[in-house]
């Protein structure tokens, strides 16, 4: 995708076998959890992220006007956010930096969304992610953990 401030890009694809292991078995925000197919990860440059909303709203908005947006049924949309990025974790002696997260050839990629039970339980789940669930991901034989936070719709 070539969009102004929008300076990284990958595209990964989930094969059936990649689905048949996916975590819990039952999810609250997809039925049935083998659904979808493909993850879209963006970077976007520095202190650009609010102008990038606003191009990419108005293009996918243009698009479906023409009807080129999900005209397919056997496609289904999951989860598309702007988020902030809120930390990163590295395994110990693993070199690229989260810079290069998208350039790098990881063997796999894992989508975690953990949402907090309310506004006021961000903060006590950000702590938990960053002090306890991230690292244990990375004792796990992750690489890299990003962590970003969805950003509130304009």
């Amino acid at each position: 995708m070539v969009w102004p401030w929008w300076f990284a890009g990958k595209r990964r694809i989930a094969t059936a076998e990649l689905k048949r292991i996916r975590q819990p078995a039952v999810s609250d925000l997809v039925d049935p959890i083998t659904t979808g197919t493909f993850l879209h990860t963006y970077l976007i440059s520095s202190g650009q992220i609010d102008d990038a909303e606003y191009y990419a709203v108005g293009a996918v908005e243009r698009l479906a006007a023409d009807g080129r947006m999900r005209d397919s049924s056997d496609r289904v949309h999951v989860y598309s956010h702007f988020c902030d990025c809120l930390g990163v974790g590295y395994a110990k002696g693993f070199e690229p930096r989260d810079v290069h997260a998208l350039n790098y050839l990881f063997g796999y990629a894992v989508l975690e969304v953990v949402d907090a039970p309310s506004v006021e339980g961000k903060e006590a789940l950000g702590h938990w992610l960053r002090s306890q669930h991230l690292p244990q991901k990375l004792q796990s034989g992750m690489s890299m953990c990003l962590l970003f936070s969805p950003r509130p719709p304009t």
